[in-house]
């Protein structure tokens, strides 16, 4: 079970869909990604600790 398999997958640079959404708005990849990485990364870990108190994920076992 991969539950936090693609917290990043929506700030990729590799993603055509960003570069696009990046030059039509006059943004540079790496502001966006300064923008979201924080969030995405506090989303992440509250994510994490939610799959452990409920019990998907066993710690200790």
């Amino acid at each position: 079970l991969q539950i936090t398999q693609n917290a990043f997958g929506f700030i990729t640079p590799v993603s055509a869909v960003n570069h696009l959404a990046c030059g039509m708005l006059g943004r540079d990849i790496k502001d966006v990604f300064r923008f979201c990485f924080p969030k995405l990364l506090l989303m992440l870990a509250i994510q994490f600790t939610l799959s452990i108190v409920v019990g998907l994920i066993a710690m200790g076992a």
